[in-house]
């Protein structure tokens, strides 16, 4: 019963251990700045921002598909309408192949993003 009662608590004691230094680790590399590539700045709300050069414009029924990559080669699917833009509907405009450009919005899946803001890269 002893014997148990031991291996139970060491189990549980190795157990923790590993758990507070994998958190320790995850957190230092958040504070120290270091991101993934997959990894994006995000705002409050769910709420991303993500920049990069138009490599395609897709004109849709009601707005457009932007295709995009980073600096880092990332390519990221920005769907952009006057109705998903809200308050900031003036900044719809057609975009064009080359641009650099910044957007806000929600990413979703595949990195795919819907654009709440333009961020005009001048």
């Amino acid at each position: 019963m002893k014997f148990s009662l031991y291996i139970s608590v060491m189990a549980s004691f190795i157990f923790f251990n590993f758990s507070c230094e994998a958190n320790k680790q995850n957190t230092e590399a958040t504070e120290s700045g270091e991101m993934t590539s997959t990894q994006n700045e995000v705002w409050t709300e769910g709420i991303t921002t993500i920049t990069g050069t138009i490599s395609n414009v897709i004109q849709e029924k009601d707005g457009q598909t932007i295709v995009l990559y980073n600096n880092k080669g990332i390519e990221y699917t920005a769907v952009i309408s006057i109705p998903n833009l809200g308050e900031n509907a003036a900044q719809y405009r057609q975009f064009e192949v080359g641009e650099e450009i910044g957007f806000r919005g929600n990413l979703i899946e595949n990195q795919r993003m819907v654009v709440r803001e333009v961020l005009e890269m001048r």
